[in-house]
C-alpha cells in the first residue's frame, strides 16, 4: 500500500519516494525482459484530479503500463467506499510490452462477505512462458507460523536483543 494523501509535504514526498522506487523495479524487469504485474492499494485514482492521482496517471503514462481498470468486467466501478463516497484506489498494472502473459479478464468483486473498505480486484492471466527455467529470477519468501511456541520464544529473544542494542545505538548518538 501507497502512503494516503493526508495533504501534509511528507506524505506527498513519500508517495513520489515510493513511485520512483516502483520505477527502478520495473527498469530492472524491462531491462531483463522480465514480465511484471504490481497490484494492490495505490490511493490514487484515476477519474480525479487531486495532486496523488496527478502524480499516478503520470507514473502510468511515463512507464507505459497497462491498468485493470480499463478491464473491469463486472462494472463496478470502485474500489473503495467511505460511507456515500466512492473511489478506484485498487489497482492492477503491467508492462504494455510483449510479454509472456496476457491478462485475461480483471474485475472488483463486490461481495457482501468483504468486511474492508476496499473491495478486491481480481485479474485472470493467461501465461505463455516461453522463458527458460534459467532465466526466472525465483524469489522465496516465508509465511511465519505465529501458533509455534519456538518461534514466538524465538522472535522475542531476537526482538529484546534487537531492541537493546538500537537503544544503545541511539543513546550513544545523543551524548
Amino acid at each position: 500500500m501507497l502512503k494516503f494523501d493526508d495533504n501534509s509535504n511528507e506524505s506527498y514526498d513519500c508517495f513520489k519516494s515510493d513511485l520512483l522506487i516502483l520505477e527502478s523495479e520495473i527498469k530492472y524487469n524491462l531491462d531483463r525482459n522480465l514480465p511484471f504485474v504490481i497490484m494492490g492499494d495505490w490511493n490514487a485514482d484515476l477519474s480525479r484530479e487531486k495532486r496523488f492521482d496527478k502524480l499516478f496517471k503520470e507514473f502510468i503514462l511515463k512507464k507505459n503500463l497497462q491498468i485493470s481498470d480499463f478491464l473491469d468486467s463486472k462494472y463496478t466501478g470502485f474500489t473503495y467506499r467511505n460511507g456515500s463516497y466512492r473511489a478506484t484506489l485498487d489497482h492492477i498494472v503491467w508492462s504494455q510490452s510483449e510479454s509472456s502473459f496476457e491478462i485475461l479478464d480483471s474485475s472488483i468483486e463486490n461481495i457482501a462477505e468483504n468486511l474492508s473498505d476496499h473491495l478486491p480486484v481480481t485479474v485472470r492471466i493467461k501465461i505463455n512462458s516461453k522463458l527458460e527455467e534459467k532465466e526466472l529470477e525465483h524469489n522465496f519468501y516465508h509465511r511465519v507460523n505465529w501458533e509455534s511456541k519456538e518461534f514466538i520464544q524465538f522472535f522475542n529473544q531476537f526482538s529484546d536483543q534487537y531492541f537493546e542494542d538500537f537503544n544503545r545505538i541511539l543513546e550513544n548518538e545523543t551524548t
